[in-house]
């Protein structure tokens, strides 16, 4: 959206595990608005997987962190999500 501005770092510090962490810091958002991080895996039918995230607030305040999952078929075309919400009102981490 008009106003908003993203950085997206790869960080060596912060790595819950591994050696390096993805950092986003985002400023101009407004309610509804949002800074995304994506990951595209293909997967194969039948299979059980696990999607999780280790997530470090520095600052944020009044707005949620969400891990989401899309899910699309072979023409990229959108199928269904789960997603789900922490709500963060304070920022200690």
């Amino acid at each position: 959206d008009q106003g908003i501005a993203g950085e997206y770092e790869v960080v060596t510090h912060h790595a819950s595990s591994g050696q390096r962490a993805q950092k986003i810091t985002g400023s101009g958002l407004g309610l509804h608005n949002q800074i995304n991080v994506f990951q595209d895996t293909k997967i194969d039918p039948g299979k059980t997987y696990t999607a999780s995230s280790r997530i470090l607030v520095e600052s944020l305040s009044n707005a949620k962190v969400n891990l989401t999952v899309d899910y699309l078929d072979e023409q990229y075309r959108f199928t269904g999500a789960h997603y789900e919400t922490s709500q963060n009102t304070t920022t200690d981490g």
